[in-house]
């Protein structure tokens, strides 16, 4: 289980079921600052990548 999640202000990460979930995984849901580029940026690569091995 990650420490911390990472994702951007987007209403499907913004909502009382990602609250709950990272809750009870007892992990840090930080929410990146709006239009910061840079940090979206990251957070699309690492999910791009993260995606790539779940589907090995």
């Amino acid at each position: 289980v990650p420490r911390q999640i990472l994702s951007d202000q987007g209403t499907p990460f913004n909502n009382q079921l990602v609250d709950a979930f990272t809750t009870i995984l007892g992990c840090h849901h930080i929410k990146s600052t709006p239009y910061h580029p840079q940090t979206n940026g990251a957070i699309e690569r690492f999910n791009a990548t993260f995606e790539r091995q779940l589907a090995k």
